[in-house]
């Protein structure tokens, strides 16, 4: 969702449905929230990806901007996702930790708006917990 393009969610994943090799691999999508047919954590894959779909129609240079790499370890990316050609548009900087610890990332000097939690934040280090991400746009 961060990504030029269109983003892709195959069928289930935005509720992380269990699945397996073919004929497995189509289980019936469960539609009711009532009850108990979605766990925990499939309500709160389904919410983050609604954010993230929300966040990407809010901010232009995610679909259509260019990204330029920050910084790069085995377990972590930042990029700068800038220049899209709409007016007003911010730039906004995505930070991904694919690890199961928490890692230290740098972002540019400067004032966000954290779009993922609604909090201000400030550049220069920041924590990205396991298996985490920040989507950041300079204030």
């Amino acid at each position: 969702f961060t990504s030029p393009g269109i983003p892709l969610v195959y069928y289930g994943d935005e509720i992380g449905l269990a699945g397996g090799g073919d004929p497995d691999n189509r289980r019936m999508m469960p539609w009711e929230d009532e009850g108990d047919t979605l766990l925990p954590p499939q309500t709160a894959l389904r919410d983050t990806v609604a954010a993230l779909g929300r966040i990407r129609g809010e901010n232009p240079v995610l679909g259509r901007g260019r990204r330029t790499t920050l910084a790069v370890t085995q377990d972590t990316w930042v990029y700068r996702m800038t220049g899209c050609g709409s007016a007003g548009a911010s730039d906004v900087i995505v930070a991904i930790n694919r690890a199961d610890g928490a890692n230290t990332v740098s972002v540019p000097a400067g004032s966000y708006d954290d779009l993922v939690s609604g909090a201000m934040a400030s550049g220069g280090s920041i924590s990205l917990g396991p298996r985490s991400f920040r989507i950041l746009r300079f204030r």
